[in-house]
């Protein structure tokens, strides 16, 4: 009912729908226990649960809070009495220390293949300069030259750096630039 009633797109409505699956595949054979038999210790047990499955600490935030709005209509509508969602404890892992490994050559390789249109380009970005997926999303065409690109540095505000444009990036540019002169 509650996923009936958003106004969101597609990949927002598949997002929810993972969401519900993932509280559906906690409650394993008690999928028909009524709403009003939830309590906090359940939600509680289903956010470690997610924790459990790998989740990092940002999903489970946002699968529970999913889970929290979907309670909170339930209320509105007069399904339950109180949402025991508000008071039930997420609990925190501690995060895992990690360190960022680059792409390999293969995997580099299997994105441009599936990469389309202008996340082609925000890949060919990354990849040539270093950039992350939203500094690659924030280039503008005035910042392209003949043969070169331009840069603002964020540390040193002002301050522009100047790099020559290289393949396949300068290949993939121009084909761009010459479909866009139809």
């Amino acid at each position: 009912l509650w996923i009936a009633e958003q106004d969101v797109t597609e990949s927002s409505l598949s997002s929810y729908n993972y969401s519900l699956d993932l509280f559906e595949r906690f409650l394993e054979g008690r999928v028909d226990t009524p709403l009003a038999a939830l309590n906090e210790q359940q939600l509680g047990a289903y956010a470690r649960w997610l924790v459990d499955q790998g989740l990092s600490q940002a999903t489970v935030t946002l699968r529970f809070g999913l889970l929290r709005r979907v309670l909170k209509r339930a209320v509105e509508l007069g399904y339950l009495k109180r949402n025991p969602a508000e008071c039930a404890r997420m609990g925190r892992r501690r995060p895992e220390k990690f360190t960022r490994q680059p792409f390999t050559q293969k995997e580099v390789k299997a994105i441009l293949r599936a990469a389309e249109g202008e996340w082609r380009t925000a890949c060919l970005l990354g990849y040539t300069y270093g950039l992350r997926i939203g500094d690659a999303t924030h280039r503008r065409w005035d910042e392209i030259g003949p043969g070169s690109i331009t840069f603002e540095q964020q540390k040193k505000a002002g301050r522009e750096i100047e790099l020559p444009l290289v393949e396949p990036l300068k290949s993939h540019l121009a084909g761009l630039l010459l479909r866009s002169s139809r």
